[in-house]
C-alpha cells in the first residue's frame, strides 16, 4: 500500500488562560506520542494570520497528570507571551520520526 504519511489527529485541544500565572496553558492529547519526532505549536491573534509559534521536540514533551497519555494525562506547553483582553487561536500538528505528520487540529480560541 502507498504511505500517504497522514497519521491519526490529535484530540482534545484546549486553551485555558491562566490568569493567576499570566500564562494560556495549551494541551492536548496524542496517542501515538512515542512516535513523534516534534509538534508544531500555531497561534495567531484575533484578527492576524496563524503562523508558527513553537516547536516542540519530543523530548520538551511536557504530560500533566498519569505518566502515560493513554491512562489520560495530557501534553501541555504554557503560552507566557499573552497580553490581556487579547483573543488567540491555536491548532497543534504532529510531526513523526518516520516522515508521517497528524492533521492540523481545528482552531480552538480563547481570551486572555
Amino acid at each position: 500500500p502507498i504511505d500517504n504519511h497522514v497519521r491519526e489527529g490529535i484530540q482534545d485541544l484546549s486553551a485555558e488562560p491562566l490568569r493567576q500565572s499570566r500564562v494560556v496553558q495549551v494541551s492536548w492529547n496524542y496517542e501515538a506520542v512515542q512516535a513523534v519526532r516534534e509538534f508544531g505549536a500555531y497561534r495567531a491573534k484575533k484578527n492576524q494570520n496563524t503562523s508558527t509559534y513553537r516547536i516542540i521536540e519530543s523530548e520538551q514533551v511536557q504530560i500533566a497528570g498519569p505518566d502515560q497519555v493513554s491512562l489520560g494525562g495530557k501534553i501541555f506547553f504554557e503560552d507566557r507571551n499573552v497580553e490581556r483582553g487579547q483573543e488567540y487561536t491555536y491548532q497543534i500538528l504532529a510531526k513523526h520520526k518516520d516522515g508521517g505528520f497528524s492533521p492540523l487540529t481545528e482552531p480552538v480560541v480563547t481570551r486572555f
